[in-house]
């Protein structure tokens, strides 16, 4: 409030500074014998206008102060969306597997908020809420969930060779009704990931894993048991080298329609690469969005938080994405 009366206040001083000089100078080109007696009998009034229009000032800032962002709020332009491009899947139980392409691109969070969208908004046969699941690779948004990867790993090290219903009961239920499961960094492997699968398929609407990086034979078998991957990226160069690699190996072996590129955090003020952009069938952008930082250190949903620009985004994706689970009259009632 105090800077905006001081910019008020600025403003008129030098208006009325303005509007004297003009007069002075007026007045010595074309009367200069009479410039000693006119500014002696003009300064005065000239004085109490320049103090007057100050006042003024002051009252009209106080009044009406120029609007501030709130923390948190988007204050640069939003860049151009495209609208999404994604292949509808329509299984019963479809499973969604995310595939960071560059660490800290964003697939934690997106794979987290499309549980509880799905969730807090969703329908199952028109009259239920879905129950989906979320594998989340440990990491800075798990810790602010209040996530633990230790009772996954260990189920794992006491059952070897097969998986059980007894898995679902290590899920931590969220309040927005999706169920969550913290994976360590040597937790899954193809083999314990292809026993998980039809079990979680079994007792869950939807399936939603973030794919740990590093580990070929975890991706191949993660891709071949998901119905939809999705690509994570950034808008650089080294999303754009990663996507390239993932188009060719999808071309080569008939992958291509269960693949899509999901370009986050792209602002206006940066280019996205052509490389990025291209190679693959299916498509979505999520812009950038200071609200995403903000809840995930709270390990709260910002699909939520209807000021939140990458909200919009991943609602119209996962309508697109998840038809059978996600329509426009659930999203109305909701």
């Amino acid at each position: 409030m105090a800077s905006n009366v001081a910019r008020g206040v600025r403003v008129f001083v030098w208006a009325g500074l303005s509007v004297l000089v003009v007069m002075v100078v007026a007045m010595a080109a074309s009367h200069a014998s009479q410039v000693a007696r006119g500014l002696a009998l003009a300064w005065p009034p000239a004085t109490l206008v320049v103090v007057v229009l100050a006042l003024a000032a002051a009252v009209v800032a106080a009044a009406f102060p120029w609007p501030t962002p709130v923390p948190g709020e988007p204050i640069d332009a939003e860049p151009l969306i495209p609208p999404p491009s994604l292949p509808a899947c329509r299984r019963v139980s479809p499973v969604i597997a995310f595939h960071a392409l560059e660490p800290r691109c964003g697939s934690t969070t997106l794979a987290f908020n499309l549980a509880v969208q799905v969730a807090a908004v969703g329908t199952v046969a028109g009259d239920r809420r879905p129950r989906p699941i979320c594998l989340l690779t440990a990491g800075q948004l798990t810790t602010s969930l209040g996530l633990d990867p230790a009772p996954l790993n260990n189920y794992f090290l006491s059952h070897r060779a097969s998986v059980d219903e007894s898995v679902v009961d290590l899920a931590v239920r969220h309040p927005s009704g999706c169920e969550l499961l913290c994976v360590g960094p040597d937790t899954l492997n193809g083999q314990r990931l292809r026993l998980l699968i039809p079990v979680l398929r079994r007792a869950y609407d939807l399936v939603v894993l973030e794919v740990p990086s590093g580990d070929r034979w975890l991706i191949d078998v993660a891709v071949e048991t998901s119905d939809v991957s999705l690509l994570i990226a950034k808008p650089t160069l080294k999303s754009g080298s990663a996507a390239a690699a993932w188009a060719d190996r999808a071309w080569e072996r008939g992958l291509e329609g269960k693949l899509a590129l999901i370009a986050d955090q792209v602002a206006a003020t940066q280019p996205v690469p052509t490389s990025l952009m291209s190679g693959l069938l299916h498509l979505a952008v999520v812009p950038h969005d200071p609200v995403v930082a903000t809840n995930d250190l709270k390990g709260f949903p910002w699909v939520l938080r209807f000021e939140s620009r990458a909200r919009d985004s991943l609602a119209r994706f996962a309508h697109q994405l998840l038809p059978d689970l996600m329509n426009q009259e659930a999203d109305r009632a909701a």
